[in-house]
């Protein structure tokens, strides 16, 4: 059950989607910030995915021809809230932001600008500061591939699409959209069935912030991490043949180690991590490359 208060509003060339669960504390600043773009050719669909707290009450709050507020009975989960808000878009143009996200002022226009030229219709992601709660520690962050974004999206998907991705209405017609079996990674695994067909291309600006607390917990990580090698394990083998299946489950092995680390069950964290050394060494070193530049940095 879900009920929409939609407002009448100019034409718009894009539609944002945001959806959103418990989040009183930034859903607010997060509007604000797709409120506050430059360019103003956009509808704003906020999809309220069953919150308890406030958030419902901010959001009855606002006024703005451009906000459109979907309100879900109960909580179904983020790629279920991204997709009903693909469904009430109407824009050819979509743009999704994560709820405790922000957006800078110029994020719209320049991405535009990039979609409108960009030949191969694939989708793009820009540019974003990382803002652990944790540490307190910033970091920006232009992701690169590594041979090929096919090739880059077997070790982690870096690129934070729940807040930078623009993409094409055509391109959800043609894949599908988000697997609301996932309860996480639906983004890893709508990117990984979208480069079968489609070119990423990456604006290299910093255009959003992102704000990175805590961790899922390892049960949610374990159960997503199975579905994901289950959906993808057959397209990896067909294009990198198993090497490059046995680098995507050192990923998500590595993936299932952090949450247990994080939630500080040290023991099975390392033995799950070891687990990934035995499938893939290279992909290992790499992690512990990345932990090690964390530690020096305080990047955490």
């Amino acid at each position: 059950m879900q009920s929409s208060d939609r407002k009448d509003g100019a034409d718009a060339a894009v539609s944002v989607v945001i959806p959103v669960y418990n989040r009183q504390a930034s859903i607010g600043p997060a509007i604000a910030s797709v409120l506050a773009q430059g360019f103003r050719q956009f509808e704003l669909i906020v999809v309220d995915d069953g919150s308890t707290d406030a958030t419902p009450e901010i959001l009855r709050n606002l006024d703005d021809p451009r906000l459109h507020v979907i309100t879900l009975a109960k909580n179904s989960g983020a790629a279920n809230a991204r997709n009903i808000g693909i469904a009430a878009s109407r824009c050819n143009l979509l743009a999704f932001l994560d709820s405790d996200d922000l957006w800078r002022p110029d994020k719209l226009e320049t991405q535009i600008d990039t979609m409108r030229h960009n030949p191969t219709k694939g989708p793009s992601c820009t540019g974003f500061a990382l803002h652990r709660s944790g540490s307190g520690s910033s970091s920006d962050r232009v992701p690169h591939e590594r041979g090929s974004w096919r090739e880059t999206l077997l070790d982690q998907c870096s690129v934070s699409p729940g807040t930078t991705l623009m993409v094409e209405r055509s391109v959800f017609e043609a894949i599908g959209v988000f697997d609301v079996r996932l309860a996480r990674f639906e983004d890893w695994d709508w990117l990984l069935r979208c480069l079968d067909r489609y070119d990423l291309q990456i604006v290299p600006e910093i255009l959003a912030d992102i704000h990175v607390a805590g961790f899922a917990a390892p049960q949610v990580v374990d159960r997503a991490a199975a579905m994901l090698l289950s959906l993808h394990r057959e397209r990896i083998a067909r294009r990198f043949g198993q090497a490059g299946v046995r680098r995507f489950r050192a990923s998500l092995l590595i993936e299932c180690a952090v949450a247990r680390l994080a939630a500080r069950r040290i023991a099975s964290g390392t033995m799950i991590a070891a687990r990934s050394a035995l499938l893939d060494p290279r992909r290992f070193a790499g992690f512990v490359g990345r932990c090690l530049a964390k530690l020096r940095t305080r990047d955490f």
